[in-house]
């Protein structure tokens, strides 16, 4: 199971405990709020969904927007469905609704900063990274996801800080320890490097690329980046 899908089956449990549904029955753009009514709809836009049906998907998730506006998951599996089907911007209108009803849903705040940092949209990307963190700081994923987005954005000692965090939460993780060690390299910090690329080299050993990340830090000169990461200069 990915980091994206042990996330998505958390959103649905809190839906399946009733935490995000609504017993509301005012008007909604002319349809009655019916979780009942709703249900239906959704559960047959999940079916279309599965078949590879995406616009018959999306035509039942709608309806069952419409009939429970304030259930973010409805929302959430909307968006999921307009972004491939290539409506991207409505899929982003969408999670965005998703987000505003459930804030502290870090898995949203992670979907939402992926889709603008594929737009280049980099200071909203790590806005909705760092809220995902927030909300949600025993995932090391979400720490991860937010170093790369500030090396981006030039600031390796901002991503030193979200990579220790991952590794803390993580330390079994090889794949951690390798990119904080290159991300210790950047910044000129070969001894740190070195630790990072020796655990994983031992939590990996099959993995070659570890060992010669050592050969090379050990037996070659580096070039030296230093960031000033919190005026985002390079010196």
């Amino acid at each position: 199971m990915t980091e994206q899908q042990t996330a998505e089956k958390r959103t649905r449990s809190k839906v399946r405990n009733g935490g995000a549904l609504t017993t509301e029955t005012s008007s909604n753009h002319g349809y009655e709020i019916s979780p009942r009514k709703a249900t239906p709809h959704f559960n047959r836009g999940e079916l279309y969904r599965r078949f590879g049906q995406i616009q018959a998907a999306i035509s039942e998730y709608r309806m069952a927007v419409q009939y429970n506006s304030n259930n973010p998951f409805y929302r959430y599996r909307l968006a999921d469905a307009l972004s491939e089907g290539g409506q991207t911007a409505q899929g982003i209108f969408e999670l965005e609704h998703a987000s505003d009803l459930e804030p502290q849903n870090g898995f949203y705040h992670f979907l939402l900063s992926d889709h603008y940092a594929r737009q280049g949209r980099l200071n909203e990307a790590i806005l909705e990274m760092q809220k995902a963190t927030f909300f949600e700081s025993e995932d090391s994923y979400y720490h991860v996801r937010l170093a790369l987005l500030m090396l981006k954005l030039g600031c390796a000692q901002d991503a030193v800080q979200s990579l220790q965090v991952a590794v803390d939460l993580d330390p079994g993780n090889a794949s951690y320890h390798c990119l904080l060690g290159d991300v210790y390299v950047r910044v000129g910090a070969e001894r740190q490097a070195l630790m990072h690329y020796r655990h994983a080299g031992q939590l990996d050993s099959y993995d070659s690329a570890f060992v010669e990340k050592l050969r090379r830090l050990s037996n070659q000169p580096h070039e030296r980046e230093h960031i000033n990461c919190r005026k985002g200069d390079k010196r």
